[in-house]
């Protein structure tokens, strides 16, 4: 149980992050879209860390922000009719937005670590945040003097029509108090644990935010912005494209810190009432499965217009050292739960019980029913074929010929609710945050380890990469995540484990047929080919067999 007292504790752990960058080696440059008023979608695509989004003097356009891009402030300002839609998994550098003279708009944030909007002379408009627990309820809207007529909304997805757009309901919506037009007045608005929407009183903060002199604050940021167009940018394309393969470069510090840094992690899961852990791809690159945001990553390549070649065999990959050791950790229960982002099921195929972990993406080799929800674990991937928006493999429920779904998150697709609200629980309850190979760009999944921070836990980073969080962790390690948990394990004298078995092999793969993936069905047609010859050859010796006994008895008989 959170005790309110801790609340101070975390709130200032969220400013260290809200302050925090990473990002800091790239001046920031001003990326403006002005006058648009056709009524039609406008993307906004290809932007960076240091763009300073400014969308200006538009009407009546919706502006889509797709993912998997970073982008250091969106600025609205002098708009009428007008949506801003930032989609999951697009890196908001500074966790803000700003809202200025605007009338009629809608701002739509979807599993993004958006955690203040701020509204100025903002009338008749609404803020919408797509429901997503720990996400959402780090989010809050200040408005600010002259907005009136303004709502807070929370929402769910619906079923999107195409890739890299959304659809959604409207769940809870309360309307916000009037701000008078006078500079310092301001209503603060949040979300509760339950994602349900308050609106608070009107206060007078002049002084205590906006500092003193007799301008409006929202007049000052506007100078500022226009400063800021005014600074030329003089980087070359070339010095750019280092600047942002620096922000994922990939840093390995000396074993010996490494070392001490594990004997303090060693005393902390000791002493931990509930520790639980959070892993990303880096934690099976050692398998050979390439990650997505660093240096050879799937999207850093794709930014670059170079396609990831697959360049692995399905068949080769195992669970690694770091699966097979978080296992042995949950069993002598210095580890009380799992989340992941990974789809890959190496968690599962180490040996760790279903009960113990949360695949918050989903499993691709996990598809369920849609009417009894029995869960079918494959030997092979069951996305081969699939149907993308409805998730159906085409095979049935042998239990009530149910349609057979995948359980794979798409983007746009929200976790489930099951999985979100087992992840909260969890996340909640841990008084230590463990996090393995993950950049912590990716919402809603980013946002579950800082929540031991509500119970004065300890947070524990190991990633080759930056990530946004790295300002408030207790123990930062720059290190592989089988060389840090090799080295945690032998500090906790639990060095010598079982790490022979993988469990795919008890998974059942039912008959063979066009659903199959290719490399399924290759395997099962050497298998039968391996089957067919044995059977040729040991029906050729059984033939030899006979005649040579069958000449022998003629032999035996004749004398």
């Amino acid at each position: 149980m959170t005790n309110i007292l801790d609340d101070t504790y975390y709130d200032q752990a969220m400013d260290k992050i809200n302050q925090y960058n990473p990002f800091v080696n790239i001046p920031k440059r001003v990326c403006s879209v002005k006058d648009v008023h056709n009524g039609e979608k406008k993307w906004v695509r290809n932007c960076q860390s240091n763009h300073v989004v400014v969308i200006r003097d538009c009407s009546n356009t919706e502006f889509l922000v797709v993912s998997n891009q970073r982008v250091y402030i969106f600025y609205m300002i002098n708009c009428t009719n007008c949506k801003l839609t930032v989609l999951d998994s697009v890196v908001i550098v500074s966790r803000s937005c700003v809202a200025i003279n605007c009338d009629q708009c809608s701002f739509v944030f979807e599993d993004v670590d958006m955690r203040k909007l701020e509204c100025y002379g903002v009338t008749n408009s609404v803020a919408v945040f797509i429901e997503c627990g720990p996400v959402t309820e780090n989010s809050k809207v200040f408005w600010r003097h002259g907005c009136s007529n303004n709502k807070m909304q929370s929402g769910y997805l619906t079923p999107a029509d195409a890739p890299h757009s959304i659809n959604y309901n409207i769940k809870r919506s309360i309307n916000v108090p009037d701000v008078k037009d006078v500079e310092g007045m301001e209503c603060k608005c949040y979300f509760d644990e339950q994602q349900r929407p308050h609106a608070g009183p009107v206060t007078f903060t002049h002084g205590k935010n906006h500092g003193s002199g007799s301008h409006k604050h929202s007049d000052r940021i506007l100078a500022e912005l226009e400063q800021l167009e005014k600074i030329p940018f003089t980087m070359t394309r070339e010095e750019l494209d280092v600047a942002y393969d620096d922000e994922r470069v990939e840093m390995e510090e000396p074993v010996h810190s490494v070392m001490e840094k594990v004997k303090k992690i060693a005393t902390m899961m000791k002493e931990s009432q509930y520790t639980v852990v959070y892993s990303g791809a880096g934690i099976s690159t050692a398998a050979n499965i390439p990650d997505f945001r660093g240096p050879q990553g799937v999207w850093t390549l794709k930014a670059k217009g170079v396609s990831q070649s697959k360049n692995y065999d399905e068949e080769e990959i195992h669970p690694t050292y770091s699966h097979y050791a978080i296992t042995e950790l949950a069993r002598h229960n210095l580890i009380n739960y799992v989340m992941t982002t990974n789809m890959d099921a190496l968690h599962v195929r180490s040996g760790l019980p279903l009960h113990l972990i949360c695949e918050q993406h989903g499993n691709s080799h996990k598809e369920m029913c849609e009417k009894c929800r029995k869960a079918y674990y494959r030997q092979y991937g069951t996305t081969y074929g699939e149907d993308f928006f409805t998730h159906k493999t085409g095979r049935k429920c042998t239990f009530c010929n149910g349609e057979l779904r995948t359980t794979i998150v798409n983007f746009s697709e929200n976790l489930t609710a099951e999985d979100m609200s087992i992840s909260l629980l969890h996340a909640r309850k841990s008084h230590l945050s463990i996090v393995l190979g993950t950049s912590m760009n990716v919402q809603p999944a980013a946002s579950f380890p800082d929540k031991c921070f509500k119970n004065n836990g300890k947070l524990i980073i190991v990633n080759l990469q930056k990530t946004p969080y790295d300002s408030v962790a207790d123990v930062r390690i720059y290190c592989k995540t089988d060389i840090f948990m090799q080295m945690l394990m032998q500090e906790l004298g639990i060095a010598d484990f079982d790490r022979s078995y993988d469990c795919i092999s008890t998974w059942d793969e039912p008959t063979p047929d066009v659903l199959l993936p290719p490399h399924v069905r290759r395997r099962i047609a050497a298998q039968d080919k391996r089957r067919k010859q044995f059977i040729i050859s040991a029906t050729a010796i059984a033939a030899l067999v006979l005649s040579v006994s069958v000449g022998f008895s003629l032999r035996y008989w004749r004398r």
